[in-house]
């Protein structure tokens, strides 16, 4: 999908998840600009059983002049329904009624999930803010709006926990942006109340700890539902813990869950949180297991010189596929004129024929390549 598919529409609503983060309502400003820049008069909602508190949250959107509304419920039917850092199904979120819809998102996808013909789901980008850069650059949008780059700026400040969890395409968006630094520290230092302060340290003074699996679970004191995020965020930066629980007794009786491979915060029910616990944990194992795949494939390449390989190796570096005849005077010749050794033959061979990068005889062994450290 591009944002030219959207012009189409007269009346379109922009909807943020319920209890909206900085991605969301940064991403909704950001689509609400575009639209308005083609002659549209977009709405940006939010729904849910409660208003935004957060004193960060209402500090952006006073200072950025983000125009978000609260809807508790509504009868009118939008023309088009454009869901940013969300999508319909999902606990976070119930969909106002609508004609059409339309998906901006960077979440992974639910087993079985059906996407709506208009989406653009990135999951290579961790915050929704980086998806809507993609798009307004695609679509030829400047963001000369200096609120505008705050926005984006701190929308991915807060969703990737303070650009740790940051990859490739973020920090291209990051570099791209001027933003306003004093409006910057000023949210940067509104991340927290006292009483929240007050909250946090209650919760850490009665932190049950398991050294042993790992794990602590910290009780909230009743207060905003937000508080269990900054408390599970803050366990989640102890070394020594993998699986960190931070609750506290809601009339819902749901507990609020943090990812540490992503940062991600999902809501789960405490009726059956067990196996939500285990699955969440075999999709965590999953996903750190695919994302360090793909980090060793996207860093090795195929060379087939000595030479080749000397540029690779002082360039971008990263790992050297070849073939070798299993000479060792092949073997030290790369180590001299490329500076890199044999790192390992894989157990699995391709099978496949070709040529020594040194002597260039004709030989069917994989070996990869790399600097020594």
């Amino acid at each position: 999908m591009t944002l030219e598919d959207l012009l189409g529409y007269k009346d379109i609503v922009i909807q943020c998840h319920d209890d909206p983060d900085a991605d969301a309502i940064a991403s909704g400003y950001a689509l609400l600009k575009y639209l308005e820049s083609k002659g549209k008069s977009p709405r940006l909602v939010y729904s849910g059983g409660r208003k935004v508190t957060k004193n960060n949250l209402l500090l952006m959107i006073e200072k950025l002049n983000v125009p978000l509304e609260y809807v508790r419920r509504t009868d009118d039917e939008a023309e088009l329904l454009v869901m940013v850092d969300c999508r319909a199904g999902q606990r976070n979120v119930s969909a106002l009624p609508h004609q059409t819809i339309a998906v901006i998102d960077h979440h992974e996808l639910d087993m079985g999930e059906v996407l709506p013909k208009l989406c653009e789901v990135r999951t290579d980008c961790n915050a929704c803010v980086t998806v809507i850069w993609l798009m307004l650059k695609k679509a030829g949008f400047p963001i000369e709006d200096r609120l505008l780059s705050t926005a984006l700026y701190y929308g991915l400040y807060m969703d990737t926990q303070k650009f740790k969890g940051a990859e490739r395409l973020d920090r291209e968006m990051l570099d791209s942006l001027r933003f306003d630094w004093d409006i910057i520290l000023q949210l940067q230092s509104a991340d927290l109340a006292l009483n929240d302060f007050r909250t946090a340290g209650s919760a850490f003074t009665n932190l049950r700890c398991s050294p042993e699996h790992r794990f602590a679970a910290a009780p909230v004191d009743t207060c905003e539902p937000y508080m269990l995020g900054v408390v599970s965020d803050m366990m989640m930066d102890v070394q020594e813990l993998d699986v960190c629980a931070a609750y506290c007794l809601l009339e819902k009786e749901q507990c609020v869950i943090a990812r540490r491979d992503t940062g991600e915060k999902v809501s789960a029910p405490l009726d059956g949180l067990e196996e939500t616990v285990r699955k969440l944990l075999d999709a965590v194992h999953d996903n750190m297991y695919a994302m360090a795949l793909k980090n060793r494939e996207d860093n090795t390449f195929d060379i087939s010189t000595p030479e080749e390989a000397k540029a690779i190796a002082e360039g971008k570096g990263g790992f050297l596929r070849s073939k070798w005849c299993g000479s060792l005077e092949c073997e030290l010749a790369m180590k001299e004129r490329a500076g890199v050794s044999s790192r390992c033959m894989p157990l699995r061979q391709s099978g496949t024929e070709g040529a020594c990068p040194v002597c260039g005889k004709p030989c069917k062994t994989d070996i990869y390549w790399g600097v020594a450290y």
